[in-house]
């Protein structure tokens, strides 16, 4: 399964979430609603948009996995993060 393969089978059960990044989270804890706008996998990066103003930029290596009973989508094992915000 490549990464959007998994990223819509996730999106499909999710289709609002929160953000937590490695400083914690984005906004108000458990108070905002994110949703995947557009996405693209490409040989070396991964994009993910959300909210139509905010821009992951994933460089390769890329795993995803899937925690708890919330399903929780944790993203790790990139190379680098470039998160780009609106606004």
């Amino acid at each position: 399964m490549n990464n959007l393969d998994i990223l819509e089978k996730w999106q499909n059960s999710n289709p609002v979430f929160g953000i937590i990044l490695p400083t914690g989270w984005f906004g108000r804890p458990y108070d905002n609603h994110h949703e995947i706008t557009w996405m693209t996998d490409r040989k070396f990066k991964l994009l993910i948009e959300v909210d139509e103003q905010l821009l992951f930029i994933l460089t390769k290596t890329i795993q995803f996995e899937i925690i708890g009973d919330n399903n929780d989508l944790v993203i790790k094992n990139f190379n680098r993060l470039t998160f780009d915000r609106l606004g």
